[in-house]
């Protein structure tokens, strides 16, 4: 079912339920201001486009042949990337969606996307630990990696485009180097697995001339954040007492927020985080 609300952001007020799917909504995105787009699971392994406003469907796509398990834009917002169950990764031209063009090579269901900031490269991640980097403009596999000895839960590339992060069901978080696809580094201490990774870019704003700092953050039951270079933990965020399902934050790293099984939000400022409590 899906949610579509308008009018005031501050009231949280309900404006139009849809249902929307015949399975879970296994990922969504807005395309635009008035665009929701949805992917479901394996009873009917679509993807469909709605009107943020009134609710009313737009368009579906067919082809997966099996739970849709990430939905992602390019930069340029010209291409919807689809990954599914049924081991293929779909490339959907939004101005001609109908037919998209297919990639093939896990050989397992494929979890996670992440795309490097310039769009020319993706990243895919399947539930028997591969990585799979693909040429998006030519549409072919660069390689494929071995990268955990369990499911890869996220991934995501850094800023500069050179390094992808990489997390696990195996409990670890390792470092890539995009080219030519080398581990430089990992964090294999962690108790829990970290369910979504992101980099954020810090720069004060009393300094606005300072030099920007680059912090990758995960979760489990806590935000955790680190300093990439180092791997050294420089916060720890207490807030939920159930495992975190979702995390996103400004452009800015300024503002995180965090979604739960709880059904709640927690809204986050940088300058504001602490250690956990004793």
């Amino acid at each position: 079912m899906v949610h579509c609300a308008s009018g005031d952001a501050a009231t949280g007020s309900l404006e139009n339920q849809v249902s929307a799917h015949q399975d879970w909504i296994e990922a969504l995105l807005f395309l635009d201001d008035r665009t929701v787009i949805t992917a479901s699971g394996q009873k009917d392994s679509t993807i469909r486009f709605w009107d943020a406003e009134t609710g009313i469907r737009k368009l579906t796509l067919s082809g997966h042949t099996d739970s849709i398990n990430a939905l992602l834009l390019t930069p340029d917002r010209k291409t919807l990337i689809s990954a599914s169950s049924d081991t293929t990764i779909r490339l959907w031209n939004i101005a001609q969606p109908g037919q998209a063009k297919v990639l093939r090579g896990h050989g397992t269901a494929i979890d996670t996307l992440a795309i490097s900031p310039d769009g020319k490269t993706l990243a895919s991640g399947a539930r028997n630990g591969t990585i799979r980097l693909w040429d998006l403009n030519r549409g072919v596999q660069l390689r494929a990696i071995q990268a955990h000895t369990e499911r890869v839960l996220s991934l995501v590339f850094s800023p500069d485009g050179k390094t992808l992060a990489s997390s696990s069901s195996d409990r670890s978080v390792r470092f890539w180097n995009t080219f030519p696809g080398e581990e430089v580094k990992s964090f294999t201490d962690l108790t829990t697995p970290i369910r979504h990774l992101v980099y954020v870019v810090d720069t004060p704003s009393d300094r606005p001339d300072a030099d920007s700092v680059v912090q990758l953050m995960g979760t489990t039951q806590s935000i955790l954040v680190w300093q990439p270079e180092t791997g050294e933990r420089l916060h720890s965020l207490w807030g939920n007492r159930s495992p975190i399902s979702a995390l996103a934050s400004t452009a800015d790293g300024a503002v995180i927020v965090t979604g739960s099984p709880e059904k709640t939000i927690q809204i986050w400022h940088l300058p504001d985080m602490v250690s956990p409590p004793p």
